[in-house]
């Protein structure tokens, strides 16, 4: 059969000198001068080609050329089908079929769509490598025929209990859907025994073809037959499908999600996609789900889109409260009150009649104040979302306020003096500084507060926030909220979305390091870690985190199996801290190396204010550089120490009181150890 598609290709084609397996990659083009042209092709669909190079193209008259050569291996590689004309051009995109069947679609991403008569269509090259005739008067068509009847047949045999063999039948039809949307014609113009089968085929031709276009064509062609199983009258071969696409591709699901949800058969499959939408954040494609007639879907829809902040939902869950299902309506007016902060006096136990009212109530509030909550909703967390674009006046209104919210932080951190002659004035002039300090950052919370109405993705002014509410409010839960809501939405970022997500990380350690969840904040430092891996207080952070997780291992006094399990866990995690100590010390290495080469280039030279205040900059630099080796080098040491390693753990006080000599923690460790040592004669 392949081989007769190939010649009915080749024989509609040869007049015009077209090789259509040429057709649609990055190729050479071969002139009638002579000349080998090497790029890629775009065409256009008119009397010209462009040629594309890496800083340029080329237009070349279709006229001129003899032969355009094509890369196999990158067109195996493609992401596009390609249809060939009977007039000897081609066009290449997202394929489909209109519903008459009439026409040919190409859908060119930015540059729209072109539709073709089926007659000028020759064939058309799948992205996963199937070819197919589109006319069935071409050579090949009655071989095309004859097949599809032989499958048909195959369709209707039984086995000896006179049951459909569900197997041949399976296989049959799984080979039909191969041939592809072009079988259509002829599965049309069967009568007979092979009518309703036929029809029962076009019909998962169309549906095929449907899904087709929800599909990314990166993911139909990493997964076989994709589209195929996705439709199959078997639930668990769709199910299957279904969850190793969304396994294997989470980000691009989206669209096929959506898919299932509006067209699936089967309640449970539907349940799924709008569950897996709501845990993959595809607030896009929720949205969408409000909007279709299945009510308990909406409602799932409205729950976890308000679950995620965004409150488009609510005028589904104010009707759920006429439901006759108490659990529902229970449910209903919680995330109500949870989501709007409002109560309106509904009892979900109460008689229909007596809810009415309530309802009413809500649905008022609604009318009048529900579409600004819900556009603020939508800018907090859904940025994609329709009528989330924040305005450039907005951005600059959000950035001054943070800025007047961070000076106010600032001044609220100055050292404050106490006054007064006796004890107790100054005791009265210290708990006044304290209480005018918090009403200076309760002022820089308001301000962040309406900044990040203004602008949800200033991540700046969201860390701030995060920061205030843990180190001055105590308020762990709020600022965690904080910290995964920039981290949802680091994408969208107004400023460096690396760096956004680099100190949310950070800062979700240093929450979990105040409440000694040491293995978390280790996690969460070496996130941080991930998007810079020169960030020296996070890779402090991840050594103390470590140090303190093997200092909180119990060992077991009775067990010996056990012990040694336990032993060995608390020398992983103590392994892990010097190693993240150890690589602390090479970065501030790296750091003092540059200052050094720094001051050697400025050596030599005549000396202006400027060069000189240069200097003055790096030997400041250079002894907080030492301050923070000391600092390190006691860290080593008391974990040299806990592994009991005595020696080392002298060395490394020693290098902690030589690079901060004046420190007496340092001197007054190595005083101690140096003793200890010397009475155990080492």
């Amino acid at each position: 059969m392949r081989r007769a598609r190939q010649l009915a290709t080749l024989l509609a084609l040869a007049s015009l000198g077209v090789t259509p397996l040429r057709a649609w990659a990055d190729d050479t083009v071969l002139l009638k001068d002579g000349r080998e042209l090497s790029g890629r092709v775009i065409d256009r669909g008119d009397d010209t080609i462009e040629l594309e190079f890496d800083h340029g193209s080329l237009t070349i008259p279709r006229k001129d050329i003899v032969r355009i050569d094509v890369d196999k291996k990158q067109a195996a590689e493609r992401d596009f089908d390609v249809v060939v004309l009977r007039d000897g051009n081609y066009v290449r995109g997202d394929v489909t079929l209109s519903k008459d069947g009439g026409e040919v679609i190409v859908r060119r991403g930015q540059q729209g769509l072109v539709k073709h008569p089926r007659a000028a269509v020759a064939v058309i090259h799948w992205r996963d490598g199937r070819e197919e005739v589109t006319d069935p008067t071409q050579p090949g068509a009655e071989a095309l025929k004859s097949k599809i009847e032989r499958l048909l047949d195959d369709m209707r045999q039984t086995n000896a209990d006179g049951k459909p063999d569900l197997a041949t039948r399976a296989e049959a039809r799984r080979e039909l859907l191969a041939i592809g949307i072009f079988a259509r014609k002829v599965l049309e113009q069967v009568k007979g025994p092979r009518e309703a089968l036929a029809q029962e085929v076009v019909a998962d031709l169309n549906r095929l073809e449907e899904i087709r276009r929800a599909i990314p064509s990166k993911v139909e062609k990493k997964i076989p037959r994709l589209g195929e199983r996705l439709i199959s009258p078997v639930i668990a071969e769709r199910e299957a499908a279904l969850r190793t696409t969304v396994m294997e591709f989470p980000k691009e699901v989206g669209p096929l999600l959506l898919f299932v949800v509006k067209h699936d058969p089967e309640a449970r499959l539907r349940a799924y996609a709008v569950a897996q939408l709501s845990a993959l954040r595809s607030y896009e494609e929720l949205a969408q789900v409000l909007k279709i007639p299945n009510g308990p879907l909406r409602l799932a829809a409205a729950f976890a889109l308000g679950d995620a902040g965004i409150y488009v939902g609510v005028p589904v869950l104010i009707n759920a409260l006429r439901i006759e299902d108490l659990d529902i309506r229970q449910a209903a007016v919680r995330k109500l009150r949870e989501y709007t902060k409002q109560h309106f006096g509904f009892r979900p136990k109460a008689p229909a009649e007596d809810r009415e009212p309530a309802i009413e109530r809500w649905n008022k509030w609604w009318e009048e104040e529900g579409k600004e909550l819900a556009l603020q909703s939508i800018k907090e967390a859904a940025p994609k979302l329709k009528g989330a674009k924040v305005s450039e006046a907005e951005e600059r209104a959000a950035l001054k306020l943070w800025r007047e919210a961070s000076a106010m932080v600032s001044t609220a951190n100055e050292a404050i003096e106490p006054s007064g002659e006796t004890p107790a004035e100054r005791e009265r002039s210290l708990a006044e500084a304290a209480k005018g300090r918090r009403q200076l950052l309760e002022r820089a919370m308001v301000a962040l507060d309406r900044a990040l109405e203004l602008d949800p993705s200033l991540s700046s002014a969201r860390l701030t926030r995060a920061a205030l509410y843990y180190e001055e409010f105590k308020r762990p839960e709020a600022a965690r909220k904080e910290l995964r809501r920039i981290l949802d939405r680091a994408e969208h970022d107004a400023e460096e979305p690396e760096n956004a997500r680099k100190s949310a990380y950070y800062h979700l350690g240093r929450i979990a390091m105040r409440e000694k969840q040491w293995r978390e904040a280790a996690v969460a430092f070496g996130q941080a870690l991930d998007y810079d891996a020169k960030d020296y207080e996070a890779r402090e952070a991840q050594g103390d985190a470590y140090f303190e997780l093997a200092l909180s291992m119990k060992l077991s006094a009775s067990d010996p199996q056990q012990r040694k399990a336990q032993e060995s866990a608390r020398g992983e995690a103590l392994q892990s801290a010097l190693a993240a100590y150890r690589t602390g010390l090479e970065q501030l290495d790296a750091q003092d190396e540059a200052l050094v080469e720094l001051v050697k280039g400025l050596r030599g030279e005549r000396k202006g204010v400027e060069e000189s205040q240069v200097i003055q900059s790096v030997r400041r630099n250079r002894r907080a550089i030492d301050r923070r080796r000391a600092s390190l080098h006691f860290r080593i040491g008391r974990l040299q120490a806990a592994r009991k390693h005595d020696d080392l753990a002298l060395q490394s006080y020693r290098e902690a009181a030589r690079f901060d000599p004046k420190n007496e923690r340092y001197t007054r460790a190595l005083q101690f150890w140096e003793r200890l040592t010397q009475k155990q004669g080492k």
